[in-house]
């Protein structure tokens, strides 16, 4: 159960806190654990935009690979071409040059290329992997904390029965 600030403020500002000081470290607690989880969804929300990010740039990887791969086998196609063509023109060594060029120009401008968006996506999925460790890491620090909130509600609770209690009974008796 998420409490905010405002919510315990107004149902407790009937009391005195600087008169008593369990009632004034209750309270400074609870305020530090209202800090907390401000911090925490602050975090979580950084981490979110962090994992969306780096998934989009894990796909824009992905195309980039795409794309260097087609201009690859479009290198290697149009150098094969080229050399088919002066074979035929009876330019036998310089056609067998621009042949033995395919497989190179392809791997230049095709698989090296692919390779690097390859390692970029990978990149960028990690980084997801670890956003998303610290959105999971948020989530169960906000757990943690709602669970904090309702002790210390619960124990502050009881203390201003208790000193309730007893002023009743005090009064009762005079």
């Amino acid at each position: 159960m998420t409490i905010t600030s405002a919510t315990t403020q107004s149902s407790t500002s009937a009391h005195d806190y600087s008169a008593d000081p369990e009632l004034a470290l209750a309270k400074l607690e609870l305020e530090t654990e209202f800090e907390n989880e401000e911090r925490i969804d602050l975090d979580r929300q950084t981490a979110r935009e962090d994992k969306l990010l780096a998934d989009q740039q894990a796909i824009r990887a992905l195309h980039d690979k795409a794309d260097d791969t087609r201009l690859g086998g479009w290198m290697q196609c149009a150098t094969a071409v080229g050399g088919a063509s002066l074979e035929f023109a009876d330019e036998d060594k310089a056609g067998r040059l621009v042949s033995s060029l395919a497989q190179p120009l392809e791997k230049i401008f095709g698989e090296a290329p692919a390779t690097d968006a390859d390692a970029r996506s990978q990149a960028a999925k990690l980084r997801a992997d670890t956003a998303q460790s610290v959105i999971e890491a948020c989530n169960a620090a906000q757990t943690k904390s709602e669970t904090i909130i309702d002790e210390k509600l619960d124990a502050l609770a009881k203390l201003l029965d208790t000193r309730a209690g007893t002023i009743s009974h005090i009064l009762g008796k005079m």
